[in-house]
């Protein structure tokens, strides 16, 4: 049994937790056409689904971004890397892995380590499921933690991230194109 004193404490104590707000989250967009193609990933534009970066079920392709991480950015918190995509195929998979991480920060060496090191699917699976629906658009987050000899994320660290699909991949099932519309960046701020 508490005293007077150190049940008034305790619940002092317990309400002050209550009363903390939740994290914040800031956001930004990445515009998709400022994505860097590779392979034979190309880009697209028009309505009725046909406007991105274009992954074709044919052969491998990737594409990377860049950006630095803002002034109210929580240092060393995971920051969600979210991109809206669609295929024109339906019921299948299409698989779509990190490439690599490259990270800068002012008088720090560069990154050393595993190449897609910190970057990994948030719910720990590299498949895009399509619906059975062609071209309905879909979400998948990938989650960006500190690695490759950076020890925390800072504000102000520059990261390029890429990603490729090769639909050789067993679990690759899907023979139409991945086509990303859109990509966002979410981060807890201070």
């Amino acid at each position: 049994m508490f005293s007077k004193f150190g049940a008034a404490t305790f619940a002092a104590v317990l309400v002050s937790f209550a009363a903390q707000p939740a994290a914040a989250a800031g956001s930004f967009s990445i515009n998709p056409y400022g994505a860097l193609p590779d392979g034979t990933a190309a880009f697209a534009d028009g309505s009725f689904g046909n406007s991105g970066i274009i992954l074709p079920g044919t052969d491998q392709s990737s594409f990377a971004v860049g950006f630095v991480l803002p002034r109210d950015y929580r240092q060393n918190t995971p920051v969600r890397i979210r991109l809206s995509w669609r295929t024109p195929d339906t019921n299948c998979s299409i698989i779509l892995r990190p490439n690599f991480v490259d990270r800068t920060r002012a008088n720090h060496p560069a990154s050393t380590g595993n190449a897609s090191g910190g970057l990994n699917p948030a719910d720990g699976n590299n498949a895009l499921v399509a619906s059975n629906v062609a071209n309905q658009g879909q979400a998948k987050t990938y989650v960006l933690t500190a690695d490759q000899g950076f020890a925390r994320q800072l504000r102000g660290d520059a990261v390029v991230v890429g990603f490729f699909r090769r639909p050789t991949e067993p679990d690759d099932t899907c023979d139409d194109d991945l086509i990303v519309s859109g990509i966002q960046v979410i981060y807890s701020t201070r």
